[in-house]
């Protein structure tokens, strides 16, 4: 059978029909969310870029509708909406290193299908486990599919299939104060169905490393700048009380200060660069960004 532009498709029939019962959510205009969990290694990007191929009916393209964390995502969203694409995938992988990323995600997240469901967008959210997602969410009905990932071979990978009331009523149980190990209840409740999908091809897979490699290296990146206390020209500026980034640039250089490094093509300085300019915002008119 033909599926669009594959003529076989890396899941199987179980994954595809529930996949097909979400669709029909999305045209009718109802603010859907796919999820996909797993631990560490279990192939949750790999089937969630499966899926997206499926969704989109051609190889999604990785700089348009793959966001590594929910800073990309948001941008990747409305490169979607300009683009016209299917689906966006969020990847939590992108922001393992913010302590309060999973808050703000909820917040993002609740603001975003309440905004961009009329634009038809599947979204997929890659997670190791969803129950951290806000409640809110689920009260208005918008995760409608949860595929587990686990068991995970060279080869290809076993998924636990659960549609919108038994994943509520998994996160009801894994929330319980007196569970140790909310993971544990997976093996408690049975999904709605199981399915299996296999790896990607040696060439998309080798796409997706290098992407993911990446997006890995900005976040490193990220870190030193977080460790080494630096700071960009435009965080002086609005340190010193919202002066725009063209007068904090001229400022740097009338002092002869120059960035102690150059991290994604951005220049840093030292934080102390913020007190040495202090003084100057006196004798010059406030310039509104």
């Amino acid at each position: 059978m033909n599926y669009g532009y594959k003529t076989q498709l890396p899941f199987n029939e179980p994954i595809k029909r529930h996949i097909d019962g979400v669709l029909k959510r999305i045209e009718q205009n109802k603010a859907t969310l796919i999820i996909v969990d797993g631990q560490v290694g279990e192939g949750k990007t790999t089937l969630a870029v499966e899926i997206g191929d499926y969704i989109e009916g051609k190889d999604i393209i990785f700089n348009n509708q793959l966001g590594m964390g929910a800073e990309e995502f948001k941008k990747k969203l409305h490169k979607c909406i300009e683009e016209n694409h299917k689906v966006c995938i969020y990847d939590e992988a992108g922001d393992y290193d913010k302590v309060s990323f999973m808050s703000n995600l909820n917040k993002e997240m609740n603001r975003i299908f309440d905004i961009f469901r009329t634009f038809k967008i599947v979204i997929i959210i890659v997670l190791p486990a969803f129950y951290v997602l806000s409640t809110r969410l689920f009260e208005k009905g918008t995760p409608r599919l949860l595929l587990h990932t686990y068991g995970r071979d060279n080869k290809r990978g076993v998924v636990s299939i659960y549609g919108s009331w038994r994943m509520q009523y998994l996160k009801f149980n894994m929330t319980k104060k007196n569970i140790a190990v909310p993971q544990q209840q997976y093996t408690f409740t049975k999904p709605n169905d199981k399915g299996f999908f296999h790896n990607l091809s040696k060439e998309r897979s080798k796409e997706l490393d290098e992407y993911s490699t990446k997006g890995k290296q900005s976040i490193l990146k990220g870190q030193i700048v977080h460790q080494e206390g630096l700071i960009t020209a435009q965080e002086i500026g609005n340190k010193l009380g919202g002066y725009s980034l063209q007068w904090t640039s001229i400022k740097l250089k009338e002092n002869n200060i120059k960035p102690v490094s150059n991290i994604g093509r951005k220049n840093y300085y030292d934080k102390n660069v913020y007190e040495q300019l202090k003084h100057l915002k006196r004798n010059f008119a406030r310039v509104k960004k």
